[in-house]
């Protein structure tokens, strides 16, 4: 396995681990808010939805990493991560998490809609995360209007919640 397939497994690694602890945090969180009153599923409902996703997609990821390295043939313990310093790399660490405080400013600060706002994350972040093709834009597009369609009918026909 090439060096810089295995540095990609670590970060998918590491990736996995950051989204395992940002869902039990937010599984703490929903342990302090009350019960619900007047409400069908109650306030603690979408923290633990959220968190409950999060888990599925980083043990998923997990689950990958896990099924090449063994088609590869490498044990775990041999996979070790370095600095990647090529190309879009060098903005990664620091493009993801502005990306989404923009996108927690625009959608609370600016009140912008929902589903655009989101699309423009999903292609944001895919378009940083990959390889930036005429064709990835419009895979990401189409999996962004997907996404942000589909939360946005959920949390209004199910979890009573106008996200607009």
């Amino acid at each position: 396995m090439p060096v810089s397939q295995q540095k990609a497994l670590m970060r998918d690694v590491y990736l996995a681990i950051g989204s395992l602890l940002l869902a039990g945090l937010l599984f703490y969180g929903a342990m302090g808010l009350p019960a619900p009153r007047f409400e069908p599923m109650g306030s603690a409902a979408l923290p633990r939805i959220l968190g409950g996703l999060i888990v599925l997609l980083a043990l998923m990821l997990l689950f990958n990493v896990w099924r090449k390295l063994r088609a590869a043939g490498v044990p775990i313990s041999e996979a070790k991560s370095s600095a990647d310093v090529q190309g879009l790399a060098k903005i990664r660490p620091l493009g993801v998490p502005a990306c989404l405080a923009l996108y927690v400013g625009a959608l609370d600060f600016l009140q912008a809609p929902f589903v655009i706002s989101t699309v423009v994350l999903v292609v944001v972040l895919g378009m940083l995360l990959s390889k930036p093709t005429l064709r990835t834009a419009i895979i990401f597009t189409l999996f962004g209007v997907v996404i942000s369609v589909s939360i946005n009918l959920v949390f209004t026909h199910f979890l009573f919640v106008d996200l607009d």
